[in-house]
């Protein structure tokens, strides 16, 4: 399948007996192993994708309730974010998105895209996940070693 110009192949994961992302561009080489494996009993190649938030999705599905401001509300209206989503409009402007998923690495580093202007209401794990990415960005030996004037 493509993604943001990118091409991506779903297949087991030989660590772990689930059906894991991979992307194309990163496969260096294939070799045969002779084993052979069937696709697992009710495995559905849409569904797998539509509980992902983004490419990569996970093990458990869990509901998003997130806040928008005013200021990226239209912006956030006018796009299709994840095949669930519900948009409650609030009357100062803002507007709730939310929506269930399984993807959680991807959804993290989209609302950090967002960030000051959402909120995030639940789940609480998601909350603090995202405040833990905050703390870290301010930390990191990176953001330590450049000098902001």
């Amino acid at each position: 399948m493509s993604y943001h110009g990118n091409w991506y192949l779903l297949a087991r994961h030989c660590a772990g007996d689930m059906i894991a992302t991979f992307a194309v561009s990163r496969i260096r080489s294939v070799a045969g192993t002779g084993k052979f494996f069937d696709v697992p009993a009710g495995f559905d190649v849409k569904e797998h994708i539509d509980k992902a938030f983004g490419i990569v999705s996970g093990d458990r599905i869990f509901r998003v309730r997130l806040l928008f401001s005013k200021n990226v509300a239209t912006y956030i209206r006018e796009r299709i974010w994840h095949p669930t989503q519900c948009i409650v409009n609030k009357r100062d402007g803002s507007l709730e998105l939310s929506f269930e998923t399984a993807g959680w690495k991807e959804l993290v580093r989209w609302i950090l895209s967002w960030q000051p202007d959402v909120t995030i209401l639940s789940p609480k794990r998601l909350r603090k996940r995202v405040e833990l990415k905050m703390k870290q960005a301010l930390v990191s030996p990176l953001a330590a070693s450049m000098h902001f004037s």
